[in-house]
């Protein structure tokens, strides 16, 4: 019995399975949602809709961003009616990054703790996250919406860098443009 009780009391303190607490404290509010979907009406889904947010806040560090969008993706799955939520926290305030670029922050919510398919299981219960904990810099966020907005418009990559480099008044060469690359870590 007495090996049971921290067990106990943890449950009651923590709860367990929908009742999971969120690491919250350091979630903005504030945050600006670019691109909302969901697999409500699709038959497929009918027994495990799901949502997709891609959402932009000023938090200046990866627990920030992770924390805001835990936040984002609980709201939605409350006003949605979901029971899974997965959010791209995008690295500025850009529409045209969604689905060109990295999703320098990834999210995953379900208060089941079952992922998008039922079955799966997340490393935090309820939830997990994947993000980069570097800063961005301004210059690579440039480059990267320059990208994005353009790159349909080239046949030629070259071509498209040269673009770039005259938009940025050429303070990065043509052969120095490139997508940032970062290393994603586990929270």
């Amino acid at each position: 019995m007495n090996k049971l009780l921290p067990i106990a009391v943890a449950l009651a303190i923590t709860g367990c399975g929908e009742n999971v607490p969120l690491p919250l404290e350091k979630a903005l509010t504030d945050y600006t949602i670019l691109k909302a979907t969901n697999s409500k009406g699709i038959p497929i889904f009918k027994d495990r809709n799901f949502g997709s947010l891609h959402i932009y806040s000023n938090s200046k560090s990866l627990e920030e961003r992770a924390q805001t969008s835990l936040l984002a993706a609980k709201d939605y799955l409350e006003k949605e009616n979901v029971k899974f939520v997965k959010v791209c926290h995008l690295m500025a305030n850009e529409p045209d990054l969604i689905g060109t670029a990295i999703c320098p922050t990834r999210v995953n919510y379900a208060p089941d703790g079952k992922g998008d398919n039922g079955k799966s299981s997340f490393k935090h219960k309820t939830w997990e996250a994947v993000g980069v904990k570097d800063e961005f810099d301004p210059l690579s966020i440039k480059i990267q919406i320059l990208w994005s907005r353009n790159d349909l418009k080239f046949e030629k990559e070259d071509d498209l860098k040269e673009f770039i480099s005259k938009s940025l008044d050429n303070r990065v060469s043509a052969a120095d443009i490139r997508l940032p690359n970062y290393n994603m870590v586990d929270l």
